[in-house]
């Protein structure tokens, strides 16, 4: 969060939502999850993952849409 708000200060500020979704830390959940539970596991997990993110793509679609309109606070 430190990083996400000293970027969106910056000329850059637009980067602020890729370091929200960078997977630094899945990165080390999913090598843990890989020694404790294996593979299959592991696969099962980044199914359900890729499928999640379909309904924060359409948050993101619908708060872009809303900005238009109304301010933040409304809009989320």
């Amino acid at each position: 969060m430190i990083a996400v708000h000293y970027i969106s200060k910056t000329y850059n500020y637009y980067i602020a939502g890729l370091v929200l979704s960078f997977p630094g830390l899945s990165i080390l959940a999913y090598y843990f999850m890989y020694k404790e539970q294996g593979v299959l596991k592991v696969r099962v997990t980044t199914y359900f993952a890729m499928l999640s993110a379909i309904p924060f793509v359409i948050f993101l679609l619908v708060l872009n849409f809303m900005l238009k309109k109304y301010n933040i606070l409304n809009s989320i």
